[in-house]
């Protein structure tokens, strides 16, 4: 049986042993998993070198591992602990949550250098792959495209439609990797003839509205499938595409139209704006077997208001339960702006979460997405001339000393320690500018590039305070948009 040491500090030894015992050991029967705190009170504050001078001690008492963990905060090159004890050392990562992740993915698997988040999201996106592949094959194949009976995954389509332009949505077609493409209910114009002749790759996955689907083909366009169409419509679109059913017009013949055809009909579910009928909606889906299904998510968020957090959350467990497995989504306003992307970090979530049975709550993944009504642009004065920023190759420590910053929400703290010349100092305050002033006239900085570096962490910590968000010294507030698609982690560049 493999054994590995898991290496955390005083502090943090109660909220490690109960996060191993309740997430890890129940899933890794064959790895002895052993916590060792060494004598340091915050681990997350200590060097290399301190791990090194306490793990030899374990060593000379305990039974050698064969693989040791230490946790990914820890300062400096483990390379070297690992050429001196003889043990082979990996960093894990910066959260307590994620721990699990790394034995999932495999903890031999990690580095003594490399961040442990960037190995991580590699390999669960491997494993999000083969997952969705495994339970793809229950899919019903409706014209050659593939839509899962009982989702997560979803096949997912955007809507070709969108406030911030043609060229943003080529990049972003680009970034998010849509299954299929779905022309918006209205006659194509130029310009967006042009853009899906840029998209050469999603030949044969364009979805299309019956109303325009003559000008549709007249323009060399050959949709797979045709939405908006009503049960008395179904006899009059041509028998080589697959046909998207409406049934808000008449709910029993739609069901039974696509019972009849489940080889070319996806039934679907025309969710109300209103939420108080979405149950209703939704059961009456439910009770529905065999047929693929579709819907339009996005629908239910312009309803509800969609830059509210957790409505996808919510949402796509339910049609995911209704069997509902393609999803249109149609970001038509400033509010919907991003929901393909937060919807398909939801199906990552809940695909990993279905393949492993892993409460989700233990996966670590990054959920938050803020989107903004509007995105404001300001007129600047014509200056008298413009330099393009860059960043200095090397860094000069602040003689003064150095800070350590971190936040306490259950006491409405921002908190800064400092350690140098006059010793080690915690100031706290409730906002960046209590402790900013107090540095100050504290006389703890001499740099100007310090002070500045302060002021920027001392403000993500307020808006991590004021909005109870997690706050790492180092790494980025938010997740960004573009590093949430289909698996998430928290970016860092970490200041030295």
């Amino acid at each position: 049986m493999e054994k590995v040491w898991v290496v955390t500090g005083e502090y943090a030894y109660p909220m490690v042993k109960e996060y191993i015992d309740r997430y890890v050991r129940p899933r890794v029967k064959n790895i002895d998993v052993r916590i060792v705190k060494i004598p340091v009170k915050v681990i997350g504050l200590a060097t290399a070198e301190i791990v090194l001078y306490y793990l030899k001690d374990k060593l000379r008492k305990m039974e050698k591992p064969d693989i040791i963990l230490v946790p990914g905060l820890v300062r400096g090159d483990l390379r070297f602990v690992q050429e001196e004890l003889g043990v082979r050392v990996v960093r894990g990562p910066r959260r307590l949550e994620q721990l699990g992740l790394a034995f999932m993915i495999g903890v031999e698997n990690l580095d003594p250098v490399r961040p442990a988040e960037e190995i991580i999201y590699e390999k669960l996106r491997g494993i999000v792959e083969k997952a969705a592949e495994e339970r793809m094959r229950q899919a019903f194949i409706v014209n050659g495209v593939r839509i899962p009976i009982i989702p997560p995954p979803f096949t997912t389509a955007l809507v070709l439609d969108h406030g911030l332009g043609l060229e943003w949505l080529e990049k972003y077609i680009g970034r998010t990797r849509p299954d299929l493409l779905a022309l918006p209910p209205y006659e194509p114009s130029e310009d967006l003839v042009e853009l899906l002749d840029k998209l050469r790759e999603y030949k044969g996955r364009i979805i299309a509205p019956l109303q325009y689907l003559d000008t549709v083909k007249s323009i060399g366009i050959n949709p797979v499938l045709v939405y908006g169409v009503l049960p008395e419509q179904v006899e009059t679109v041509e028998k080589d595409k697959g046909i998207i059913l409406e049934t808000y017009s008449d709910p029993g013949k739609a069901v039974e139209k696509a019972m009849d055809m489940p080889e070319r009909i996806v039934l679907d579910a025309s969710l109300p704006t209103n939420p108080s009928r979405l149950l209703d909606k939704l059961n009456y889906m439910r009770m529905v077997h065999g047929v693929a299904k579709s819907c339009w998510p996005t629908n239910i968020g312009w309803g509800i208001d969609a830059d509210s957090h957790g409505i996808y959350g919510l949402l796509l467990p339910l049609l995911a339960g209704a069997g509902i497995g393609l999803l249109i989504i149609w970001e038509l306003e400033e509010k919907l702006y991003h929901s393909f992307e937060e919807i398909k970090i939801l199906e990552a979530l809940y695909l990993l979460s279905a393949h492993t049975g892993q409460d989700p709550r233990g996966l670590g993944i990054d959920l938050l997405m803020v989107k903004p009504r509007f995105l404001h642009w300001y007129n600047f004065e014509k200056p008298s001339r413009t330099i393009d920023a860059w960043a200095n190759e090397s860094i000069t420590l602040d003689p003064m000393g150095i800070f350590k910053i971190r936040v306490d929400h259950r006491k409405g703290y921002i908190e800064a320690l400092y350690m140098g010349r006059k010793g080690r100092i915690l100031i706290r305050g409730r906002t960046a500018r209590e402790i900013r002033d107090t540095i100050i006239r504290e006389g703890l900085v001499s740099r100007l590039d310090h002070a500045a570096y302060i002021g920027g962490e001392l403000a993500k910590a307020e808006e991590a305070l004021r909005n109870g968000l997690d706050y790492v010294q180092d790494t980025y507030l938010l997740p960004s948009r573009r590093d949430k698609l289909g698996l998430t982690r928290r970016g860092s560049e970490a200041e030295q």
